[in-house]
């Protein structure tokens, strides 16, 4: 489970992340949570476990705007062939916060995911698993 979001820099409308380099900065994330990987609790098993529902929380210091939002699911329930599920939705963040992600926490979407990577390319035997691209943004 990954929540990623995008500032537009104005109207989402208009914005496109095509061509748009690193904008996506990740505020939640959820892997393997205990186990291994053919029986292990993943962070879409809790989901599924939660009646399919999934919360994220927006950071309260990230600067008020426009942005993207995109959670995904990466089912890694078969080795070698990870299956991805977004989501994306258009959303207003209001308030006083002043906090954006430095480029350390931006990834590019398309381009985040590489079928070589360790973790997206598992090892059926895997018994940790780091979720694929930067660290979430906390504010």
């Amino acid at each position: 489970m990954v929540t990623w979001m995008a500032d537009c820099g104005g109207d989402c409308l208009t914005f496109s992340t095509t061509g748009a380099g690193a904008v996506w900065f990740k505020i939640d994330q959820a892997g393997l949570l205990s186990g291994d990987l053919p029986t292990g609790l993943w962070g879409s098993g809790k989901m599924v476990a939660d009646n399919s529902t999934w919360t994220s929380v927006i950071p309260a210091s990230l600067k008020a705007g426009n942005y993207l939002l995109r959670h995904e699911t990466i089912a890694m329930h078969t080795a070698n062939a990870p299956q991805w599920y977004p989501e994306c939705a258009q959303l207003v963040v209001t308030g006083s916060g002043t906090g954006v992600p430095g480029s350390a926490f931006l990834a590019a979407i398309p381009g985040v995911y590489v079928m070589s990577d360790p973790d997206v390319d598992l090892d059926p035997g895997v018994t940790n698993y780091t979720v694929p691209g930067p660290a979430v943004w906390t504010g």
